[in-house]
């Protein structure tokens, strides 16, 4: 017969087998959740970085996109950073710090400073469009 100490030795192994056994069988689950998981968010990371790079582009080619008459002279200015010194050559230095700016377009602009139109909207575009 086993003596008192084996059998408790034998019990307590299978016990801990069984404790084993049972803590994979929740664990494996989560693993495989845990996985996939990790999998969509890579996935989503990837697609983050898609869509962040064509609005970085999208974002560059507004940038570059033509002003017109209706174009406000604070978006003008937001264009390119040269574009105070041509408003500063027509005699009109603080454009992108005036408050009427934010809602004043160009052809307005134009109209109350007594200014050619076409002349200032010409040289924004060709300073936009210029490379570099």
């Amino acid at each position: 017969m086993a003596s008192s100490s084996s059998l408790r030795k034998r019990l307590q192994d299978w016990l801990l087998l069984q404790l084993q056994a049972s803590v994979r069988r929740c664990l494996t689950p989560r693993r495989t959740d845990h996985q996939q998981l990790q999998a969509e968010l890579a996935q989503l990371r990837a697609q983050l970085a898609t869509h962040r790079n064509f609005i970085e582009a999208e974002l560059q080619r507004l940038d570059r996109a033509p002003v017109d008459a209706n174009t406000t002279v604070h978006g003008a200015h937001q264009r390119h950073p040269r574009v105070r010194e041509i408003f500063a050559s027509f005699g009109l230095p603080a454009c992108p710090d005036c408050a009427v700016g934010a809602e004043e377009s160009l052809q307005e602009a134009a109209f109350g400073e007594q200014l050619p139109l076409a002349t200032l909207i010409g040289r924004i575009n060709a300073l936009l469009l210029s490379p570099g």
